[in-house]
């Protein structure tokens, strides 16, 4: 704004004349972007960013106390800080985010005025980016790797771990080198406001396959159980351990612990089986092992052959033998290792005790399998039976055979002796009894008997009984 003062003189005579001309221009303002602050359709990220503009006045200057600046439609000039060419305003309250007006009008000394207005929208929301491909601590086995997510703001930039992601609407993604161990992804999202949002997960890069070790059962081994429990050990970081055999359709999963895994009632089948581990990791790597068993649950066939039960003997020192179907099977009689060739197995003496003895073979095979013992009863007896007693007849005959009578122990064999000649044998009924003809020789007939029972031990011998023999009539002289 420019004011001229002038003074012009009359030439003519009187009293001179003083002439005032006053030129009004109006203030001069800048309206560059340079000037203005925020800049016009500015986006910014600062709720309470100093405003300003510049403005040039060519006249008697701007009138500090008739300038005006409005923000929203409020007057905040009492607020402003004015000079001879700006003006400056910062809210003491946060502006709300959103599209704001600023209108300034200047004024001058001289009543003078220009206005302008503008606007910019405050963003102070950070873009919102998370990361979705992955979880907190997620075991990875490769690198690189695609990180995906969402965000908020189609618009934001988004680095991951410093690689530009590319975004297609409201996802994201970027392909990412890591290395072995752990790993921190980072992705960083910035608006158009520059407000930055961020989102981390740690990944734990695991490219190895992991340890996998059956402890139990042992390889090549023989077993008597079709159903077993096995046990091993593996990586800590293991997920999942699976246990298959040819009888298990979709395998056994096993429990895993610390470093260690066990698997209840794995099924096998009868005859060779390989057991089958399966351990992945929680990154995917995946470790196997196996052992192979034989398993055999069918224990032996044994039985004794002789001697047969209940017999009864009167010989301290008895043989036992028998049968088995496994010749590799360890047999037992009465705890006593016999041996076994070709399905027989043998014992040459074996000790008795007077009275009932019990006998009894075990087997056990090499799997462990035990066969249903077999057992009979032998019976010592080594005691004789009591000696006979025969009947008396007349002292004197003359015929000859004599019918001869007696009593013994039930079912003993009695042998009849005449004159200490054996003459016959008989054996006694149930209730002992016993009847026989013998033959005399001519004269004294000493008769008596021994009696043996089953074992065939012998009585004491029984009394004599004599019976004379003539047959010869008397002579006369």
């Amino acid at each position: 704004m420019t004011i001229i003062l002038g003074l012009f003189f009359c030439l003519h005579a009187g009293p001179a004349v003083t002439a005032v001309s006053a030129q009004k221009k109006a203030p001069a303002i800048s309206i560059s972007s340079a000037s203005l602050s925020p800049a016009r359709g500015g986006l910014i990220n600062n709720n309470k960013p100093v405003i300003s503009a510049e403005y040039l006045d060519e006249g008697i200057g701007v009138s500090a106390t008739d300038t005006r600046i409005f923000i929203d439609g409020q007057d905040v000039s009492a607020s402003s800080q004015v000079s001879a060419n700006k003006i400056t305003y910062t809210p003491a309250a946060p502006l709300a985010d959103g599209a704001h007006q600023v209108k300034l009008n200047v004024v001058d000394k001289a009543g003078n005025a220009s206005e302008v207005q503008w606007s910019f929208t405050v963003h102070t929301q950070p873009p919102q980016v998370q990361i979705t491909s992955h979880k907190p601590n997620q075991f990875v086995n490769k690198s690189p790797v695609v990180v995906a997510g969402s965000i908020n703001d189609p618009r934001a930039r988004i680095l991951v771990n410093g690689i530009n992601a590319v975004v297609e609407k409201n996802t994201f993604s970027a392909k990412v080198n890591l290395i072995e161990g752990s790993n921190t992804v980072t992705a960083v999202a910035t608006d158009n406001f520059g407000n930055s949002g961020t989102d981390s997960v740690v990944l734990i890069v695991d490219t190895k396959p992991p340890v996998v070790e059956i402890t139990a059962p042992a390889g090549n081994t023989l077993i008597n159980t079709r159903l077993v429990t096995v046990t091993g050990i593996t990586d800590k970081n293991a997920a999942s351990v699976t246990i298959t055999t040819r009888s298990g359709a979709g395998g056994v999963p096993a429990v895993v612990n610390n470093g260690t895994f066990t698997a209840k009632d794995v099924k096998l089948e009868e005859g060779s089986n390989t057991i089958s581990v399966k351990t992945v990791s929680q990154a995917g790597n995946v470790g196997t092992a196996a052992v192979r068993v034989t398993v055999d649950s069918i224990p032996p066939k044994l039985a004794i052959t002789a001697p047969r039960t209940l017999t009864v003997t009167n010989k301290k020192m008895i043989a036992v033998s028998g049968t088995v179907d496994k010749p590799s099977a360890m047999v037992r009689v009465n705890n006593t290792p016999v041996q076994v060739a070709k399905g027989m197995f043998s014992l040459s003496s074996l000790n008795l005790v007077e009275g009932n003895n019990t006998i009894t073979a075990t087997a056990v095979d090499r799997a462990g399998n035990q066969a249903t013992p077999s057992a009979v009863t032998i019976v010592l007896d080594t005691t004789g039976p009591t000696p006979p007693t025969l009947n008396l007849l007349p002292p004197v005959t003359r015929t000859t055979p004599v019918m001869i009578s007696g009593s013994s122990e039930p079912g003993a064999r009695v042998d009849v002796f005449v004159n200490s000649a054996s003459q016959v044998s008989v054996k006694a009924d149930e209730k002992g009894a016993f009847s026989l003809k013998i033959n005399l020789s001519e004269g004294n007939n000493a008769i008596s008997a021994l009696a043996y029972d089953g074992p065939g031990n012998a009585s004491a011998p029984s009394a004599v009984l004599n019976v004379f023999l003539d047959t010869r009539p008397p002579r006369i002289l």
